[in-house]
């Protein structure tokens, strides 16, 4: 909402996004989604218009309004990550402070480091499944991944000793069966509009996942069974 608004750079665009923001979240909510999704949809075509007249895109190529939709996704990110070079020459005009924007290709680059390093495991430690060693990336090697942990994400530093798996393994057991009891828990029928955030103790969301994903287990590989 805001970088649609803020986009078009005038006083309009000023007014919409007080409108937007005020219909969307306040006592005057628009009922029907439909409505504000025609105001958005609107906005982003006089956002591409505004950056096409002061010439930072251009105006032969009919993917530029597609493209520059992505940028609706940065009021919701710390990261920008794009191998567009549309992305990265209009991205830096509408970050925050607390924002950057990462060439994808940096990005793979430094993902394949992790994955040479991780390669080098015994068996064993890869059996336990990837989340059990790479839930973050270590800290002994300067790649892009952990400059981007250590300037984007709270104070995560194990103190004096490498991220591995031996903790994760210790408390596997007692996770599973957290992990059981919300499972067990009776189901809440509630109208989502009068849910309050403050009163919810968990919330649980069932997704399936492969067990194995190229090179590595996405879970324990003793956690799946020989039909899956």
């Amino acid at each position: 909402m805001n970088i649609s608004a803020q986009l078009v750079g005038t006083m309009s665009s000023c007014m919409a996004n007080m409108f937007l923001i005020k219909t969307w979240s306040g006592p005057e909510k628009v009922s029907t989604e439909a409505v504000f999704c025609s105001q958005s949809r609107t906005f982003s075509h006089d956002s591409a218009r505004y950056l096409i007249q002061n010439k930072l895109i251009s105006s032969t190529r009919a993917s530029n309004l597609t493209d520059i939709a992505y940028l609706f996704y940065l009021p919701f990110c710390l990261v920008f990550v794009s191998s567009d070079r549309l992305h990265q020459k209009v991205t830096p005009l509408f970050l925050r402070k607390n924002q950057e924007f990462i060439w994808g290709q940096d990005l793979k680059l430094s993902f394949k480091e992790l994955n040479i390093y991780y390669s080098q495991f015994t068996t064993g430690q890869k059996e336990m499944g990837i989340h059990s060693f790479a839930s973050k990336p270590p800290v002994h090697l300067d790649t892009l991944v952990l400059e981007l942990w250590d300037r984007h994400l709270l104070p995560w530093r194990p103190a004096d000793k490498e991220v591995s798996g031996s903790d994760e393994g210790r408390s596997f057991k007692e996770i599973q069966e957290q992990v059981e009891k919300m499972e067990k828990s009776p189901t809440v029928n509630i109208d989502p509009t009068k849910l309050k955030l403050d009163e919810i103790q968990s919330v649980t969301f069932k997704r399936k996942v492969r067990k194995k994903k190229g090179s590595w287990y996405q879970i324990p590989k003793k956690l799946c069974s020989k039909d899956d």
